[in-house]
């Protein structure tokens, strides 16, 4: 389940611990997935699929973020593997060289009311021209207020 069957290059690639739920946290950036499975031992059940790019895992106010590179934005994901909010999106690239917005989240953390992300603006195809990403001369933290949660 950790192994890359996906489209980019990656397998497990971030790892976060709820103590309280005693959860271990793990996501494969190469297929999309995010896996959980009980610190006591157990079986590794999947707790979402299809978060293109997953990267970097943060628990906070007992939501899971996850960086999601592919779609240039961080989501919040519940104790279902629903969707509650979601940040962040990728504008364009400033005249010093770096993104505006979000582009390739790789990595997220919190400080009070404030989500800091950082871009890996990563660029995955040989091909020339094709991603804003070879663009970037400047890498990058980005941050802003977290949003509200949808209360479903």
């Amino acid at each position: 389940m950790l192994a890359t069957t996906g489209a980019l290059p990656f397998g497990a690639n971030g790892i976060a611990i709820d103590e309280a739920a005693g959860l271990l946290y793990v996501n494969n950036a190469g297929d999309g997935r995010v896996l959980r499975m009980p610190l006591a031992g157990g079986k590794l059940d999947v707790l979402a699929d299809g978060v293109y790019g997953a990267d970097g895992l943060l628990l906070h106010d007992g939501l899971l973020w996850v960086a999601s590179n592919q779609i240039d934005a961080v989501v919040a994901l519940d104790a279902n593997g629903l969707v509650r909010a979601r940040a962040g999106h990728f504008d364009d690239i400033g005249n010093d060289g770096a993104p505006l917005g979000l582009l390739f989240p790789a990595a997220t953390a919190v400080q009070g009311k404030r989500m800091l992300v950082a871009n890996l603006a990563l660029p995955l195809t040989p091909r020339e021209g094709d991603e804003w990403e070879e663009k970037v001369t400047r890498w990058n933290l980005v941050q802003f207020d977290i949003p509200e949660v949808d209360p479903r």
